[in-house]
């Protein structure tokens, strides 16, 4: 019996043995086939999610290498097909670009066109106030607003003013074109009327002047000047008044004619050489102000007030309005006032 139970003992080690080395050889035989390798394909995914009417950069896009075959008629598969173009609906992170989800059309939308403080503000114009209506989007202008003369119980309280208003504002359509690219057919049967056409100029303001410039286009005259397509240097200006197209401080005709004599045309108060200066400072006049007491303010001495009744057409100083305002000249070299009976 117990011979039997040796030989059955050996001969199970012999058939496990045998099992093993069937298994090894098995195993052997798998590591010697040839390895088929998956083919892969490359997609393109957002690389973070994309809100929408926010145009496509580069950053926005990724590459993915995938097993799958992709759909290529529904989807866009290379970068440059989708960058520089606008989000329709949000894309989330990870997902491919739907053709349908994709729109080079909102490029020309105006929301598009401005960004942080500015904003689109449109006036109207004509050929007399927008440069012959030569003015293309794109273009940057200056602002021009004239004031008309206002009087109270005869007193001119505010004379007729110019005033540089804005400056260096870009133009972001005519009428609805948000494009320069159209040429402009001018139909030579109303070229003699092409000053009266109006047409709506859109332009980006900065928030901060958007209130000015509705305001002064409800109670003045707007005027748009054409700058260079090169600089954008902005320039001091304190505007005019009509009395300084043709006189000076001194009552004197200006000087247009260096050859000839120049007279004055009124009563000089202040000497032309009494005191120097080339510009001015503007000031509201308060309740209860005198030219004395704004002399005092300006110049530390009263004795101005002469100089300030001169320079801004004033026959009574006792009579000036709340409102009003001055010219107060910033004097570079101080004489002595003089005062002419």
């Amino acid at each position: 019996m117990k011979k039997l139970r040796r030989r059955l003992f050996i001969l199970a080690i012999f058939f496990a043995m045998l099992s093993s080395g069937g298994v090894y050889v098995y195993l052997k035989s798998l590591d010697d086939r040839p390895v088929i390798e998956a083919e892969t394909f490359t997609i393109i995914v957002a690389s973070r999610d994309i809100a929408a009417r926010t145009k496509i950069t580069e950053d926005m896009v990724e590459e993915l290498e995938v097993t799958y075959e992709p759909e290529v008629t529904q989807f866009y598969q290379r970068k440059e097909d989708v960058v520089g173009q606008y989000v329709v609906t949000k894309i989330y992170e990870g997902s491919q670009f739907h053709k349908s989800n994709l729109d080079f059309a909102l490029e020309e939308e105006l929301s598009l066109k401005i960004s942080g403080n500015m904003r689109a503000v449109s006036i109207s114009v004509s050929g007399q106030n927008g440069v012959a209506n030569l003015i293309k989007p794109g273009d940057r202008v200056d602002i021009i607003v004239y004031l008309p003369e206002i009087k109270e119980s005869q007193i001119v309280i505010r004379p007729d003013i110019a005033k540089m208003l804005l400056q260096n504002v870009e133009v972001l359509a005519i009428d609805q074109d948000l494009t320069s690219e159209e040429d402009t057919v001018i139909d030579e049967a109303n070229v003699d009327n092409s000053s009266q056409k109006m047409y709506i100029a859109t332009l980006a303001v900065p928030v901060q002047d958007v209130e000015m410039l509705i305001l002064a286009k409800d109670i003045g005259a707007l005027d748009l000047v054409l700058r260079p397509l090169e600089g954008d240097f902005i320039y001091a200006s304190e505007g005019i008044i009509w009395q300084e197209l043709l006189i000076d401080d001194y009552d004197r005709l200006k000087d247009m004619f260096p050859n000839y004599e120049v007279n004055s045309v009124g009563e000089v108060i202040v000497k032309a050489d009494a005191v120097q200066y080339d510009k001015y400072i503007y000031y509201t006049v308060e309740y209860g102000d005198t030219l004395k007491e704004i002399s005092m303010l300006f110049y530390g001495t009263e004795e101005y007030y002469l100089l300030l009744k001169q320079v801004n057409n004033i026959e009574d100083e006792d009579i000036i309005s709340a409102g009003m305002g001055l010219k107060i000249p910033v004097i570079e070299d101080r004489g002595e006032i003089i005062e002419q009976n």
